[in-house]
């Protein structure tokens, strides 16, 4: 399933809006239900954020971001 998230710092790092997710503007109910709406109503993107969103996850596991961790402190 695809992910709408409020476009605040962390979140915009890892979801890009339209891309592998959507990000509505924070405390913004209507921006929330507009994203919801776009989504239920185009099943083509739906899909397509869906699958990039999947992979875009595979970049974000614990293993992933521990190495990552580790060449920092190398």
């Amino acid at each position: 399933n695809p992910t709408v998230a409020a476009g605040v710092p962390g979140v915009r790092e890892v979801i890009k809006d339209g891309e592998n997710g959507l990000l509505y503007e924070p405390g913004n109910i209507e921006d929330l239900r507009r994203k919801i709406e776009i989504l239920l109503k185009d099943f083509e993107r739906y899909n397509k954020i869906s699958k990039n969103g999947f992979e875009s996850a595979k970049k974000y596991t614990w293993t992933k971001r521990a190495q990552k961790v580790l060449e920092l402190l190398k």
